[in-house]
């Protein structure tokens, strides 16, 4: 009996994706073929932007989502006006303006060809912006032919105020988060939309509101009542050359950056999550890089409080290792980081380095002590035994995960805060 060696023909490997379906968007060949722009395009319109690249730990964005286009605004026009006040580095700011260059500022920046020192040294006679920079450096739109495959989206969500989602104590009507929290719960299908880039949607800031809650100490108590997202989609470095071949879709998306920076915030207190999905790149040609890497300055990312306030960097700011900032966490979820904003910079999570610093919720307690303290520093391993020195008194804690262990103030001593004291592991 003969046996039949059945193989498929380039024609029909080339209009079958991964999933079966035939005439796809693109095409998966080593050598591909033609690239349909007008159902790329479709696609990108009516689809969770997330899945194509697995990117859940984002949170939605994108068309399907009502996000805005920052290039679709009248004149490119880059402020928009939140409604509400978003407390930052001990001001109160009620709008931001985007830019492409992976920044959110809350006055003009003074955009001078890298190295950049931030705070400004040259300040007062120099501007010193005031601004958060998830990936600041000169980067760009990029293209296949004439089809653009970079977005900046953006959008404003707010609590419908007949809506409630938390009892009276704070807690969530809603069941526990996973570890990406409920990422399809959204009120997409039932928005009380006002226009693109403003929606309601509580379950959304719910999500965003139990992100932060088990990513940073003294959260428990917080409510995002409003939050911006705003999405750096596909972006090129400066300098990046345009791809006119409309069949190199999949080289073009392989070298381009996406990340995305969520505002969240009650108008007292203000949280920034931090999400990296896809770097690629570290630098721009008017760094000095060379194809995307290397140059005098790598892509900086943090928070600059303006007018000689001060700046706080995230982990491999400004070097080339900024790219791990997508492999790595500091709330245990890798690719993404929390801080807490709105007078200082306290970053959530927990740190690996030997040295550092221990922060404490509440700050501040009875002088009778009894009362329980949260405390967060050096990540806790399952088996560490936690103790805590408050003044001379040591007490034994409870490691509640691996980001922070919870004590009971001693009785004893004349102590009102709570802060500057240290806390060590002893390992099983």
């Amino acid at each position: 009996m003969g046996i039949c060696h059945c193989q498929q023909t380039y024609q029909e490997q080339s209009t079958v994706d991964l999933f079966g379906n035939r005439n796809p968007i693109f095409n998966y060949m080593p050598n591909p073929g033609h690239v349909d722009v007008e159902r790329l395009k479709y696609y990108h319109e009516h689809t969770d932007l997330r899945e194509e690249e697995g990117w859940w730990h984002l949170f939605p964005y994108g068309s399907l989502y009502h996000d805005a286009d920052l290039l679709s605004k009248p004149n490119h026009d880059r402020q928009i006006d939140f409604d509400f006040d978003f407390p930052f580095y001990g001001f109160r700011f009620n709008y931001t303006m985007i830019y492409p260059g992976g920044l959110l500022a809350f006055s003009d920046p003074e955009f001078i060809q890298p190295p950049y020192t931030f705070p400004n040294p040259r300040w007062p006679e120099q501007k010193d912006a005031s601004f958060i920079a998830p990936f600041y450096a000169d980067q760009t739109f990029q293209h296949i032919g004439d089809h653009r495959i970079s977005n900046v989206y953006y959008r404003l969500v707010f609590r419908p105020r007949n809506f409630e989602t938390f009892d009276e104590w704070g807690n969530p009507l809603m069941s526990p988060a996973d570890e990406y929290g409920d990422m399809f719960r959204t009120s997409r299908d039932r928005y009380h939309k006002q226009r693109w880039g403003r929606v309601e949607d509580p379950y959304l800031l719910d999500n965003i509101t139990m992100s932060i809650r088990e990513g940073i100490i003294g959260a428990h108590g917080f409510r995002a009542d409003y939050a911006v997202i705003v999405t750096w989609e596909r972006m090129a470095y400066g300098g990046a050359p345009k791809i006119t071949q409309v069949n190199r879709y999949e080289e073009a998306k392989r070298w381009t950056n996406t990340y995305q920076v969520v505002l969240a915030t009650d108008e007292i207190r203000s949280y920034v999550i931090m999400n990296y999905a896809h770097i690629n790149w570290t630098s721009s040609n008017t760094a000095g890089a060379l194809q995307g890497r290397g140059g005098l300055q790598s892509a900086m990312a943090g928070f600059n409080g303006g007018n000689g306030t001060g700046w706080t960097a995230l982990p491999y700011s400004g070097e080339g290792r900024v790219l791990k900032l997508q492999e790595f966490s500091n709330v245990g979820i890798p690719g993404r980081w929390v801080y807490r904003v709105d007078e200082q910079i306290i970053s959530g999570g927990c740190s690996n380095e030997s040295i550092g610093f221990m922060t404490t919720a509440p700050i501040a307690a009875s002088m009778i002590g009894g009362v329980y303290v949260n405390v967060s520093g050096p990540c806790l391993r399952a088996g560490d035994v936690v103790k805590v020195i408050f003044d001379e008194y040591q007490v034994d804690c409870i490691r509640l995960n691996m980001h922070r262990a919870q004590c009971v103030l001693p009785m004893e001593g004349n102590h009102t805060r709570i802060s500057e004291h240290f806390i060590f592991c002893n390992h099983h």
